[in-house]
C-alpha cells in the first residue's frame, strides 16, 4: 500500500509540473471539448495538442491509482477503521479535480477557475500525504517539547507556514493564469515604487504575491535560527534549513521570472519548486505533531 501511495504521490507531483508546462506553452485550450479531445480518444499528433491530452492522460492515471488505493482501503477492516473517513474525503476531492478540469476547459481558463483548480490539486496531493503518513507512522525521533506552550507555539508557525504556503501557490496561479507576471516588471520596486499604485487590480495582485514571498522569507529563516539555538534534534534542524533554502531558491526564482520577463522553465521550475515548499511543510507540520511533550 506504501508503494503505491508513494507513487501516486510521485505521479501527481509530476502532473503539477506537467500542468505548468502545459500554460506556459498556451496548450491549456489546445483540446477544446472534453472529456475527447478534438472529438477523438486519440488526437493529432500536434505538440500543443499532445501537451494537453497528455496531462489528461496522466490525470486519469493518477485518478485511477487514488480509486484503486481508496477501494483497498474500505475494503480491508484494518485500513477502514484507520482511513475510511480520509479516503473517502480524499475520492472526493478527486471527483472535484475532474469536474473542475472539465469546468476550466468549458470556460475558457477563467483565470480563478485555473486558482481554484490548482488549490483544488493542492490539497488533493495534500490529502495522499496524509494517507501515507498514517499508514507510515512517521515522527520525529528523539524530538521532545519542554513545555505545551513551547509545542503549541510551534505547532502555530508549522500550520501557517502551510496555509501560507498554499495561499500563495494558489495566488502564484492566478497571477500566471491572468497574465498579471509582469504587472511589476522591475524589482525590487514594484513600476519604479516600493508601494505601488493598488488601484489597478493586476498591479495589486503581483504585489500581494512578492509581499508574501517575503514574508514566509524572514519567517522561516527566523524559525530556523530560533530552532538551532533552541531544538537540539538535528532532524528537525537540517528540515528546517533545507525548507529555509528552498524559499530562497523560490524567491531567486521569482526574481529571474521578472528580470527575465518570464522564461518557460524558471516559470515550470517556480511552480514545481513552490510544490516541493508545500510538501515539505506539511511533512515538517505532521511529524511535529506526532511526538511527545516532556
Amino acid at each position: 500500500m506504501k508503494k503505491f501511495l508513494a507513487l501516486d504521490i510521485f505521479l501527481t507531483f509530476v502532473l503539477f509540473i506537467w500542468g505548468a508546462i502545459v500554460r506556459t506553452q498556451g496548450a491549456g485550450l489546445a483540446c477544446p471539448d472534453w472529456p475527447l479531445c478534438h472529438g477523438k480518444i486519440i488526437p493529432p499528433f500536434e505538440i500543443p495538442v499532445l501537451l494537453e491530452w497528455g496531462h489528461r492522460l496522466l490525470a486519469s492515471c493518477v485518478g485511477f491509482l487514488t480509486l484503486g488505493i481508496c477501494i483497498v482501503i474500505l475494503k480491508s477492516k484494518e485500513y477502514r477503521a484507520q482511513l475510511g473517513r480520509l479516503s473517502v474525503t480524499t475520492l472526493f476531492f478527486l471527483v472535484l479535480q475532474v469536474v473542475l478540469g472539465a469546468i476550466v476547459v468549458k470556460f475558457l481558463l477563467k483565470p480563478w477557475l485555473v486558482a481554484v483548480h490548482l488549490g483544488v490539486a493542492l490539497f488533493f496531493l495534500i490529502l495522499l500525504m496524509t494517507l501515507f503518513f498514517e499508514i507510515s507512522g512517521i515522527g520525529y525521533d528523539g524530538l521532545a517539547w519542554q513545555t505545551r506552550s513551547g509545542f503549541l507555539r510551534w505547532q502555530f508557525s508549522l500550520a501557517a507556514w502551510r496555509d501560507l504556503v498554499f495561499i500563495q501557490i494558489v495566488l502564484g496561479g492566478y497571477v500566471g493564469a491572468s497574465h498579471a507576471g509582469l504587472a511589476c516588471p522591475d524589482f525590487p520596486t514594484c513600476l519604479g515604487e516600493w508601494i505601488p499604485p493598488l488601484s489597478e487590480p493586476f498591479v495589486a495582485i503581483h504585489f500581494f504575491h512578492r509581499l508574501i514571498a517575503y514574508v514566509l522569507l524572514v519567517w522561516i529563516g527566523i524559525s530556523y535560527v530560533v530552532a538551532k539555538k533552541t531544538i537540539s534534534t538535528p532532524q528537525f534542524q537540517n528540515a528546517l534549513a533545507a525548507l529555509f533554502g528552498l524559499v530562497v531558491f523560490q524567491v531567486i526564482l521569482g526574481v529571474i521570472n521578472v528580470l527575465g520577463e518570464l522564461p518557460s522553465l524558471i516559470r515550470v521550475a517556480h511552480l514545481g519548486v513552490a510544490t516541493m515548499i508545500l510538501a515539505m511543510a506539511v511533512v515538517i507540520h505532521y511529524k511535529v505533531r506526532h511526538v511527545r511533550l516532556s
